[in-house]
């Protein structure tokens, strides 16, 4: 019996032990759990710091680009969303407004910004230039100095590059092509203008052309790259005259060279690579093929405005006998074909497209149009409005002092 009483107290005793060593496990497994936590901790605030410095980084360099605009800001407003529109702007300031890369775009006479959704600076960039200009295609902006010899080309949020044409060769207008080349018409001391084509760096000539007898006053650029296209001016005796030409950068004599009597040639645009567009002051031309054209002349009516669309299409704005109380809005296909013909009893102060919608400014709305002449839908404006421009769904208008968002108005069904 007292056998068994030892053993009983043993084996309560290994039980205690055993319990103890149990005990200490676990709180040993707590300690480290613990530890791996505080590890987890130190990593998280790492990586929050991290994000912090790529964050202030960005916005160093934003606000870098902002500085030279003369911009100004702390660290923390530049990660917050703009003040929304209306977005007010000295409108003796400003040269051009445009849609750069689903952003709106602004060229004054002394820098360029960039505007979001919320009308926040995303960019602000001063410039020098005399008399400032700019093209825009895709997500590049040319930005230059009409009469001078100075460009840049820009993004929404920085400036790519810039650069310098020769000494003699003095910018009378440029364009960007979607792959980001660059065409050039100046005047010239070895001839009386040129064309010079850059290549998507800027940083060699691969085509010149020198214009003995006439002056370039529009260029463009085919999508893929390949091929520009050149309106001249010249005079023969008393008579004036265009000329349009369309060049292969491999070779020097051009694919097409048509002659328009009678008809000054305004603007030159490639409908998709084969095809280019010459709209002029009494017709408009459709070259086929980089080859044959098709003149459609605008009759008793008067050219009031035109803009071209990134879908190939050209829309035009014709006032019967010069009346601007009496004017059609004219749709035409990359073929010449015309698609669709609007009257309009009032005036059309401004013409602009998007990829797919046509806008119209009158003097109390924006009508938005479908490239089959379907009328949308209506947005507001007013009588001081100059622009209206279009940004995916959205619809902004550039008004005397101010860019404000359109809100709809009405929906035809």
């Amino acid at each position: 019996m007292a056998n068994r009483r030892v053993t009983n107290a043993r084996r309560a005793a290994e039980s205690r032990r055993d319990g103890a060593r149990q005990a200490a496990r676990t709180a040993r497994t707590y300690r480290l759990s613990e530890s791996r936590r505080a590890a987890l901790r130190i990593i998280a605030l790492a990586l929050i710091i991290i994000l912090l410095i790529i964050i202030a980084a960005s916005s160093f360099r934003q606000a870098s680009i902002a500085s030279q605009g003369g911009g100004s800001g702390s660290f923390w407003s530049h990660l917050g969303p703009g003040k929304g529109y209306p977005y007010d702007l000295d409108s003796s300031t400003v040269d051009a407004v445009g849609v750069l890369d689903g952003n709106l775009f602004v060229l004054k006479d002394n820098k360029t910004l960039t505007l979001n959704s919320t009308a926040k600076e995303i960019k602000t960039a001063k410039h020098s230039y005399g008399r400032p200009a700019m093209n825009i295609c895709g997500s590049r902006a040319l930005v230059y100095d009409r009469g001078g010899v100075r460009y840049r080309i820009e993004t929404r949020s920085k400036i790519l590059h810039s650069g310098k044409l020769q000494a003699d060769e003095s910018i009378i207008t440029a364009a960007v092509g979607k792959k980001g080349n660059l065409a050039f018409g100046t005047l010239c001391d070895r001839a009386t203008s040129r064309l010079v084509v850059l290549n998507k760096k800027a940083s060699k000539r691969v085509f010149v052309w020198d214009c003995a007898n006439y002056t370039v006053n529009s260029v463009a650029l085919s999508d893929n790259g390949k091929y520009a296209a050149v309106s001249v001016i010249g005079s023969e005796g008393a008579v004036e005259y265009s000329k349009v030409f369309v060049f292969d950068f491999d070779y020097k004599e051009p694919l097409y060279e048509g002659e328009f009597p009678g008809n000054t040639i305004l603007s030159v645009h490639f409908a998709d690579n084969n095809d280019v567009v010459a709209v002029g002051d009494t017709g408009i031309a459709f070259i086929r093929g980089l080859s044959k054209s098709t003149l459609v002349k605008y009759g008793d009516n008067t050219l009031s405005a035109f803009a071209f669309a990134s879908n190939g299409e050209t829309v035009l704005v014709e006032a019967k006998y010069g009346s601007m109380n009496s004017q059609s809005l004219v749709g035409y296909r990359p073929s010449g074909k015309e698609a669709f013909r609007k009257a309009y009893d009032e005036e059309i102060k401004g013409l602009s497209t998007s990829d797919s919608r046509i806008g119209v400014l009158t003097s109390d709305s924006v009508d938005l149009y479908g490239f089959n002449g379907y009328l949308h839908k209506k947005v507001s404006a007013n009588s001081n409005s100059l622009k209206a421009l279009i940004v995916g769904n959205r619809v902004y208008v550039y008004e005397m002092g101010s860019i404000e968002k359109a809100h709809h108005v009405s929906r035809k069904t």
